[in-house]
């Protein structure tokens, strides 16, 4: 043996048993921070797949910038991509008109003329739609000339348009163009929700358009330049460098705030709160790490008082035996972290396959088998960083051993408790029935001892409340992103339509016969309409001028507004679904709502009472109006209308394409047509995505704090095994040893739980107020349901804590622990 630090592997497989559980709460340990970090990452990954689909995987687009500028930023070795944009009718309020020409269609016949559709014009460079765009080329080639367009997939259907036929544009000024079908690209999730007709063109044509329908002489200033850095780079400096390059004004930058914040370079105030709310939580985990993992060591040292005595007495010093510490622990961790990291990954493989089961057409590029190198590297890192910091309190106490105390395996000297055990004791006497001179306790003897055995180490007592404390805390803390996702992810609600067929000029022109017919088709599965009054005075003004919408619901929606309890009042929701005249309706619930329940409102359609509220419908009440919810009834009596403004379909999931055209048909012209399904299955993905992540790390850190709980209870009587040898061995039975530990484990989950409360809100409150205030103005409350759960867990793992000591102190031979005493 060259050096006492070679004792370090003879000690560990000696004590393999006795440090199992340091090795295994530091592989939780690393699991923790590697599943975490990994989800984390992946819930960004497919954050950022959705920012690309919906806004486009751009970073900045600039105004005001000249040719000369924009070709000195496409040459930056920082920029992907970069292209000129803008876009003409892009609410669909203009009467830009695009029809089939009558050109020669690819089989050379001549097409026929058909009525206009309102179009918005997009102008564009080819690397917009390669390069920054979600939705590429599907097929076809890009225009060229100043006679070539693009057009979504969609227009196949709507126009009946193929590659190589003409189609005209028709202008409000009068203008009209033909222009040549190139290719198509694939529809976006607005274009389809809005049945909308998408044209591209190159940026001359374009900007020769431009300049012609808005009498410019220059379009220069109105385009915008869409730039895509690069990845792996400083994307704020980047950003910061270009804005002072080229001497831009703050508002002449806009930035993809949901992409740079996935990126962490947004300079968004909300995405900043965002960073502070994730490096909180970050070092709550890093906290919660190190207290498991210093509690078993501290355990795991106490236990072993006679070979750090030995130690001490064979020569080595403080500063030896703390090195001899710290080096065992680094040696824990050689098998430790990988199976941390591995615990982890396959976690993160798990929570990928599972998106894509959930929603495999959001997360199609999510790779199932994905690894986070991030991840990996945070868990690996934290963990070396955890160990080492958990095993400086150990270490420090097993350098204080005196040698003479612990050769005799007495390490820790303990001072007496200020209250006696006997304290609160009584002498009966006979004539009870009892022996005389029998003692009896107001407080059991047993507990009495437990709570001892508790507060009788200071140090361990603080360090098990840590632990149980951090287990609230750390649970408490991330709930917190539990009511984020409730405000920033809205889920697909029961009344959530597949297709709507809606008026074009928002009257109830809808025919209600279309219900009836609707439901004949093969694959619909549920057919409700809506009926919607605007503008609706009333006799009192409201506070910043507000007028009332009226809107009608049928059955179907009063049972999904009952079951989802959004009623609240469901009295006041049966009678106003039962109303035919009285005039009862449900306001839609706002945060600044003037209404009280039972309220009477004079208005020019008639007299009308609140008989509830409703928290979600279709359309909240907005900034300048505030909605009221009828009976179809009610609604017919007020306005005499008994006819839609819009029939929404939900559909059978077997249900496709073929459907979809259908139902396009059988709204015809007259009618506007909704395909909500790509909007849909985005919000899909998106709730899907985020409410796995927010409820596997709930779950990890249950887990966890269960673990913590149980182990540490282990441990401390583990540490404690010669002492329960000699109560066993003076004639304690095992009912009070079982109380004993019992009492022993309440107490340090009752300061466990004051502490972890104590602490745990503010917490809370502070994450609640960086993530969901400055954003939702949603005031904080206390999380009483997480607390309950938390607490519940808590005490159900304490339960079955005591039983496995309990189980190994029945089965100790007390004459070998008196042995060794």
């Amino acid at each position: 043996m060259k050096s006492y630090l070679s004792l370090i592997p003879i000690s560990a497989k000696v004590h393999r048993r006795k440090s199992r559980m340091t090795r295994l709460c530091i592989v939780l340990a690393v699991f923790l921070v590697t599943a975490i970090f990994s989800m984390a990452d992946m819930e960004v990954k497919s954050q950022k797949i959705r920012a690309v689909d919906e806004y486009g995987n751009w970073h900045i687009n600039i105004k005001n910038l000249t040719e000369e500028e924009a070709k000195l930023i496409a040459l930056r070795p920082d920029v992907e991509a970069s292209s000129w944009y803008n876009t003409l009718n892009y609410r669909l309020r203009e009467d830009y008109l695009i029809f089939p020409g009558q050109g020669m269609n690819r089989d050379g016949e001549a097409q026929q003329d058909a009525e206009g559709k309102k179009v918005c014009i997009c102008g564009m460079e080819e690397a917009f739609l390669d390069k920054i765009m979600a939705n590429g080329l599907t097929e076809g080639a890009f225009p060229k000339g100043a006679e070539e367009a693009l057009l979504l997939d969609n227009a196949k259907d709507s126009l009946g348009v193929e590659i190589g036929d003409t189609v005209c544009l028709s202008t409000p000024s009068g203008d009209e163009r033909a222009y040549r079908i190139t290719g198509f690209s694939q529809t976006a999730a607005m274009a389809a929700k809005r049945d909308a007709v998408i044209l591209c063109l190159p940026v001359e044509a374009f900007r020769d358009l431009y300049r012609q329908e808005r009498r410019e002489d220059t379009t220069d200033v109105d385009m915008v330049y869409c730039v895509r850095l690069k990845d792996h780079i400083a994307l704020r400096k980047s950003i910061d460098d270009i804005k002072e390059q080229f001497g831009l004004r703050a508002e002449d930058v806009g930035e993809n705030t949901m992409l740079t914040g996935l990126s962490g370079a947004s300079g968004d105030t909300t995405m900043l709160a965002l960073y502070g709310a994730a490096t909180v939580l970050f070092l709550l985990v890093l906290l919660a790490g190190t207290l498991m993992i210093a509690s078993s060591m501290n355990s795991n040292v106490c236990e072993r008082t006679n070979f750090f005595g030995m130690l001490r007495c064979i020569g080595a010093d403080r500063r030896q035996t703390m090195r001899f510490v710290r080096l065992e622990a680094l040696c824990f961790c050689r098998t430790a972290i990988p199976g941390g990291v591995a615990a982890g990954v396959v976690m993160t493989w798990g929570m990928c396959a599972l998106l894509r089961v959930l929603s495999e057409e959001f997360f199609a590029d999510l790779p199932v088998f994905g690894v986070s190198v991030g991840g990996i590297v945070m868990g690996a890192v934290t963990g070396l960083l955890t160990v080492l910091i958990a095993a400086s309190s150990p270490a420090k106490r097993a350098a204080k051993v005196s040698p003479l105390t612990a050769a005799s395996g007495n390490a820790w000297h303990i001072e007496p408790g200020n209250e006696k055990a006997g304290r609160g004791w009584r002498k009966t006497g006979a004539g009870n029935g009892e022996p005389s001179g029998k003692m009896e306790s107001r407080i059991k003897i047993d507990r009495v001892l437990g709570i001892h055995h508790a507060w009788q180490n200071r140090r361990n007592f603080l360090l098990m409340t840590g632990s149980f404390a951090i287990s609230i805390i750390l649970f408490l803390s991330f709930s917190a992103l539990w009511d984020f996702m409730g405000h920033a992810i809205t889920p697909l609600r029961p009344y959530t339509p597949d297709f709507s067929i809606v008026s074009k000029d928002e009257t109830c022109s809808v025919p209600r016969e279309f219900v009836e017919e609707l439901y004949q088709m093969e694959g619909v599965k549920r057919v409700y309409g809506r009926q919607f009054a605007y503008d609706i005075e009333v006799e009192s003004a409201l506070p910043g001028g507000k007028k009332i919408m009226l809107i009608s619901y049928e059955a179907l929606q009063f049972n999904w507004a009952d079951e989802e309890g959004w009623a609240s009042d469901r009295v006041g929701l049966e009678k106003v679904a039962k109303d035919t005249g009285e005039g009862l309706v449900l306001a839609a619930y706002a945060a600044d709502s003037p209404w009280q329940q039972g309220e009477r409102v004079k208005t020019d359609l008639g007299e009308l009472t609140i008989a509830g509220f409703l928290e979600h419908c279709p359309f909240g009440s907005m900034q300048e109006t505030d909605v009221f919810v009828c009976s179809e009834a009610l609604f017919a009596k007020l306005t005499g209308q008994t006819d839609y403004t819009i029939i929404d379909i939900q559909v059978k999931n077997q249900a496709g394409d073929r459907l979809a055209e259908e139902l396009r048909k059988f709204a015809g012209e007259a009618f506007l047509f909704s395909d909500n399904r790509l909007s849909n299955s985005s919000a899909k993905g998106a709730y899907y995505s985020f409410a796995i992540f927010v409820y596997g790390f709930l779950g990890i850190i249950a887990m966890i704090a269960a673990f913590n709980i149980i182990n540490s209870i282990s441990m401390s009587a583990s540490a404690k095994w010669k002492q329960y040898g000699a109560m066993r061995a003076v004639g304690m039975d095992m009912e009070q040893i079982r109380r004993m530990l019992w009492a022993e484990t309440c107490t340090y989950a009752a300061a466990g739980i004051v502490t972890g409360t104590i602490l745990g809100l503010p917490i809370h409150r502070f994450l609640w107020n960086k993530m969901i205030w400055p954003r939702w103005n949603a005031p904080w409350e206390v999380p009483a349901a997480e607390l309950i759960m938390i607490v519940a867990l808590v005490a159900v793992s304490c339960g079955a804590a005591v039983r496995g000591p309990a189980k190994r102190i029945e089965r100790m031979q007390v004459v070998d622990v008196i042995a060794d005493y």
